[in-house]
């Protein structure tokens, strides 16, 4: 909230609601500072806000209308607006939906250790076995069972483990094409859908650590609620950019497959801390290269995008970028602390992968052939 408020301007509430990926509408209910006592509820174009003067800062915006300052926290989409074109694909038979089966005992280091891993391991790869150390080392900290889902909640979840199983067979078409290149078979992961926790061969895995892939049982793990997590509080909503998520976890699994991972983990073994993250930044920036691959192929053979598609998966590898979590989480970057890439990396080798489709060896071995600062 604006340091100039003050307790007589009222605090709005912002829904976004999108009826095309290209216009958008604001639905303000409006409070007074603290009470929670809904004043209106009213609708405004967007052209209307393109008269006045706004910035937005994060995910707060600073309105100004005729001298009056309100502020404006900005919340869910109401409206999922255009979706992916997924009604002809097939569902993967690899998906293992453990959600009944309940969290097991699997500490999370409490709220504080919630958001340094899921600002500092989101989209883990690399650096998976240093995650699950770190969770084992904290078992007096039990998470606590995640609240039972209303039947609202259950009804989107069972929607989004449709999604998941759509989105993971367009993977297994599209790299099962692809591989016929490298003279071998895809062996498609596997994906476990749980809830809360679940046991690893690679140990305990938490849905505090958000999606996660375990190269020892070559399998994808997520917790459905990080969706939630990603449009409500990373700022990057839609269909595409979770799509986009999962892509990027099977990128760590084509990595795997390839041999790319021995390399990384080789390399990391008795290096620098420094050296190591390094290596962990090209092995996640070209799993975000494969996944714009995924994106272009998966488009070129059954035409499951739609407009401002492609600008969700590029805010959400904006959004998950090292720089940009570390400001968030310390207020400081520090580059040689990067793990992941920053976000105009993670931005730029997503559309290249995407533009380019380009999967040969020569391009993938370009990684970690060029100079660190190049990337």
């Amino acid at each position: 909230m604006s340091g100039n408020a003050r307790s007589t301007t009222p605090f709005a509430l912002l829904r976004v609601v999108p009826p095309t990926k290209q216009s958008l509408s604001y639905r303000l209910t409006n409070f007074k500072l603290f009470p929670s006592r809904t004043l209106e509820t009213r609708k405004v174009p967007t052209e209307e806000f393109s008269t006045h003067c706004y910035e937005e800062m994060s995910r707060v915006l600073y309105f100004t209308n005729r001298c009056t300052k309100y502020s404006f926290q900005r919340a869910h989409c109401d409206d999922k607006g255009s979706q992916m074109r997924l009604d002809d694909v097939r569902e993967s038979g690899n998906v293992q939906d453990r959600r009944a089966m309940g969290p097991k005992k699997v500490a999370t280091g409490g709220v504080i250790g919630l958001l340094l891993m899921v600002g500092l391991i989101f989209l883990s790869g690399g650096d998976l076995g240093d995650v699950l150390k770190f969770v084992v080392q904290n078992q007096a900290n039990v998470a606590p069972a995640p609240a039972p889902l209303n039947p609202q909640e259950q009804a989107e979840q069972d929607r989004q483990v449709v999604f998941v199983r759509k989105i993971l067979a367009l993977t297994e078409d599209v790299w099962s094409d692809l591989f016929t290149e490298y003279g071998k078979p895809y062996v498609a992961p596997n994906l476990e859908i749980f809830r809360g926790s679940t046991q690893t061969a690679c140990g305990h895995g938490a849905a505090a650590m958000g999606p996660f892939y375990c190269p020892a049982d070559e399998k994808v793990y997520i917790d459905l609620g990080f969706y939630d997590q990603l449009q409500q509080e990373l700022n990057a909503p839609g269909d595409f950019a979770q799509a986009y998520v999962i892509a990027h976890e099977v990128g760590h699994h084509i990595q795997n497959q390839l041999g790319y991972s021995d390399i990384v983990h080789r390399a990391r073994q008795g290096g620098s801390e420094e050296d190591s993250n390094r290596m962990s930044v090209r092995l996640e920036l070209q799993a975000d290269y494969l996944a714009g691959v995924w994106a272009n192929h998966a488009q070129q053979e059954f035409n499951v995008l739609e407009q401002g598609d492609i600008d969700e998966g590029l805010n959400a590898a904006k959004q998950i970028g090292d720089d940009m979590l570390q400001k968030k989480s310390r207020g400081i970057v520090v580059p040689e602390q990067f793990t992941h890439g920053s976000s105009s990396q993670r931005v730029r080798w997503f559309r290249q992968g995407f533009q380019s489709g380009d999967a040969t060896k020569a391009t993938l071995d370009q990684f970690f052939e060029m100079p660190y600062s190049s990337l």
